[in-house]
């Protein structure tokens, strides 16, 4: 009998996450058909003027800010990747650059197999929730900020860090770093609090 509450609140925790996975993911939908639109018209603006290399290299940024969704693309865990989906697309919405770094043992199928805790996707959203908000806090005005998200199998559990970066005004490296969080773990900030 005791089990049976216990699984009974396990899926009553699923489908609440379910729900709001489904929620976030129509809205993170809704903005990105929004920007689609909006870059499309940037293009055909370019096209019209007859500037096809404005055009082109502008197409070309905007596959370069797609990379991070392509690697969570190749998750086969819908939870997992709805969930890491959320957090890349949120941070993007802060105008807060994310790299994804997936482990090669994460990007088959052998990985997902093996049975998880139970909680282990609420845990998760719990943690990228966090993350973005982390990453919001550190927003003041005129800063640049780019986070990396670096997924790695530790056994058969997934482990995830967030690292926040001032950006570079120049170049393509990362800036300072100001902080990383491991999952389960503190934040262990790198910079003055009052920056």
């Amino acid at each position: 009998m005791a089990m049976d509450r216990a699984t009974d609140r396990v899926m009553d925790s699923d489908e609440r996450l379910a729900e709001k996975l489904l929620v976030e993911q129509l809205a993170w939908y809704r903005l990105q058909r929004h920007d689609l639109m909006n870059h499309w018209q940037v293009v055909m603006g370019y096209l019209q003027l007859k500037q096809a290399d404005k055009a082109l290299a502008y197409l070309r940024g905007i596959a370069d800010y797609q990379r991070a969704e392509q690697r969570l693309g190749q998750i086969p865990e819908p939870y997992v990747a709805a969930v890491l989906l959320g957090l890349v697309l949120g941070l993007r919405q802060e105008e807060i650059a994310c790299e994804v770094e997936l482990a090669e043992e994460l990007q088959g199928d052998k990985f997902w197999q093996a049975p998880r805790q139970p909680g282990y996707a609420e845990s998760l959203y719990g943690y990228t929730t966090e993350c973005l908000a982390l990453g919001r806090s550190y927003l003041p005005a005129g800063s640049s900020l780019e986070a990396r998200v670096m997924l790695t199998a530790a056994g058969k559990e997934l482990e995830a860090s967030f690292e926040l970066y001032r950006r570079e005004k120049h170049g393509e490296s990362r800036g300072e770093k100001m902080g990383e969080w491991l999952a389960g773990k503190k934040w262990r900030q790198n910079r003055p609090a009052d920056l």
